[in-house]
């Protein structure tokens, strides 16, 4: 029988009725014997019918499991065998009556408590019952000689004592399985409040009382808590499952414990992240090496149900009394040290130190200002010109958002697109960046302006999103924008990205009549099967390429060789970061489509576009 299936209640009952019934059939063997011979035959009958009801009492608890309807059954038989042996011998006033005493306790230890009235009922009735019917003569028909009268006397009192020493032997196993049950519970309950049920390794609760116990330990002078956070563990369960994730945790705890000493404490802190708590007084160099070996243990590849896996991890470590001089302070610290890790590449550690925690705090800073900037409108935008190199007119304009803060601070459109991306705003800033041009353009268009494309960077972030086709159509449609007019600029990243859910958005974005552009294109990984199998119509060439175009041959060739390619699959190329003459002639020989910079313009805001316009016109 399984513990998991079934309470303890229940394992327990069906034990002790098992064993109830077993030794009831192996008295009754016994007792049928000398019933025989004194000739009771009804009652030896009665015993024997009993065995075949035993039989039948077993099979249906290895079966069932379940405990009532067997005591049930076997309780009916003693008071059937006892009320036989009563009319064939006795009546109330002879030794087999005080069997019902022990039926009635029988019945509470096999049964629930409350079937000890019911059966002290039963068992009163019957005596009372035998009791009128010799108060009224009625005459029992079994007469014994002497001999067998004692026989009789010495049975039922050795069947008392069996009895007796039975119950008492069943009291005590009931007694002793339930207090080893309790300890067993306390057990149970102790591991699932301070053990993770996947990993068996420690829980986050349980690792902080330990490490704040050892920090307070007299003799502990210092402590290393080390932050572990799986690399692009979210990828797997994406990939191959949640099941196949659990199952790689799994691995990566006992390999990490390969790493360890009995002495250092591991705890799963959640998700993919674990915490270790070495030794105390362990010196730095000693905490390097564990850091060292622990981002070592990982490189070899991971088999889950016939799929290899492969996974890193950062570290973040954190000193006491260095870093902080409670759990809570060590562990934001390590944290902190952790992401550090990651930003910097992923599959190493890093130590804290204090300049990490400003950058942190300004960092969070500058998201609380970036969330009130968009709700405030401190954002703005700039429109700079794309121009057309054959016909020397303007083509369009790259939408440039710009951010003065409360400091007075001018904040690079990278920091906030790595902002917003990083601390959830993606969608609030890139609602705001496409009702800010939408708005303009149907300004420009009540004002009769020539217009003209704008172009508008798109963060892989954002095109991710399942509702970002949706907004994008409801802005545009709200505000009379026709979709040509809209040009969106996607790095390479994207392409690379969840390519068949990107395929599919790109593909209906096209349809739609939105041109789509490769932004910093040779600065990322698109392929020439991406730029085939993507309904792209432009490719912008990255400013790191123009910045050293006059001097650097590759360059040149790089540059030429984009352009060639872009006007073979029938691409228009666009060259960013344009400022002088030289750059200018250089790119109309290598024959650019298109130029933006500031040898043409600077980033011009809504109203000198106007301007602009007016003149041109």
């Amino acid at each position: 029988m399984s513990r998991e299936q079934y309470s303890f209640s229940e394992i327990l009952q069906v034990q002790v009725v098992y064993l109830f019934i077993l030794a009831g059939m192996s008295l009754s063997i016994t007792f049928s014997i000398i019933y025989y011979y004194l000739e009771m035959y009804a009652t030896m009958l009665s015993l024997i019918v009993s065995l075949f009801s035993g039989l039948v009492c077993l099979w249906w608890l290895k079966n069932k499991r379940r405990s009532e309807i067997p005591a049930h059954i076997a309780l009916f038989f003693f008071l059937f065998i006892i009320i036989i042996a009563n009319i064939e011998y006795g009546g109330f006033d002879n030794r087999n009556d005080a069997w019902f005493m022990v039926v009635v306790l029988i019945s509470g230890l096999l049964l629930t408590k409350h079937y000890v009235w019911f059966y002290a009922f039963v068992a009163l009735s019957v005596s009372i019952t035998f009791y009128l019917l010799k108060m009224n003569g009625m005459e029992f028909p079994k007469t014994l000689s002497s001999e067998k009268v004692d026989l009789l006397n010495l049975t039922n009192r050795l069947g008392s004592i069996f009895t007796t020493v039975f119950l008492i032997i069943l009291f005590r196993y009931e007694r002793s399985q339930r207090e080893q049950d309790v300890i067993e519970n306390e057990a149970q309950l102790f591991q699932l409040a301070n053990y993770d049920t996947l990993t068996s390794l420690s829980n986050r609760g349980f690792f902080a009382q330990n490490f704040d116990a050892r920090i307070n330990d007299e003799d502990t002078e210092e402590q290393a808590l080390l932050f572990i956070d799986l690399d692009s563990f979210k990828l797997i369960n994406d990939s191959f499952g949640h099941n196949v994730g659990d199952e790689l945790l799994k691995v990566v705890a006992a390999r990490f414990k390969t790493q360890l000493t009995s002495q250092d404490v591991i705890c799963r802190h959640g998700g993919d992240e674990f915490l270790i708590m070495p030794k105390s007084n362990y010196n730095k160099s000693d905490i390097e090496n564990i850091c060292i070996n622990l981002i070592s243990v990982l490189k070899q590849p991971f088999t889950i149900n016939d799929d290899q896996l492969h996974i890193g991890c950062s570290i973040g470590v954190a000193h006491y009394p260095d870093h902080g001089n409670n759990y809570n302070e060590l562990l934001r610290a390590a944290d902190i040290a952790m992401y550090r890790s990651k930003s910097q590449g992923k599959d190493q550690f890093q130590i804290y130190n204090q300049g990490l925690a400003q950058e942190i705090q300004n960092k969070n800073q500058l998201a609380i200002d970036l969330r009130r900037a968009i709700d405030t409108d401190e954002l703005y935008l700039v429109y700079q010109p794309k121009v057309c190199l054959s016909h020397k007119t303007i083509v369009g304009y790259e939408a440039l958002v710009r951010w003065t803060n409360s400091k007075g601070q001018s904040i690079e459109p990278s920091v906030i697109i790595a902002i917003a991306e990083e601390f959830s705003l993606v969608h609030k800033f890139g609602e705001w960046l496409f009702t800010s041009i939408a708005k303009q353009i149907a300004e420009w268009k009540r004002n009769d302006f020539l217009l003209k494309p704008v172009a508008i960077n798109i963060s892989p972030h954002q095109l991710l999103r399942a509702d970002f086709v949706t907004e994008l159509v409801r802005i545009t449609n709200y505000y009379n924008v026709p979709s040509d007019l809209i040009d969106l600029e996607l790095t390479e990243s994207v392409f690379i990205e969840s390519a068949s859910a990107t395929l599919k958005k790109l593909n209906r974005l096209s349809d739609l009549g939105f041109s789509l552009v490769i932004d910093d294109y040779g600065t990322g990984y698109a392929s020439l099967g991406y730029l085939k199998r993507f309904p792209v119509t432009g490719m912008k060439i990255d400013k790191s390429f123009i910045d050293d175009i006059l001097d650097s041959e590759q360059d040149q060739k790089i540059v030429g060789s984009t352009i060639a390619l872009a006007h073979k699959l029938g691409l228009e190329i666009i060259a960013e970061g344009v400022e002088n003459d030289e750059q200018l002639k250089l790119l109309r020989k290598l024959g650019c489509d298109v130029i933006q910079g500031y040898y043409f313009s600077k980033p011009l805001l809504a109203s000198e576009v106007f301007a602009n316009s007016s003149e041109e016109s």
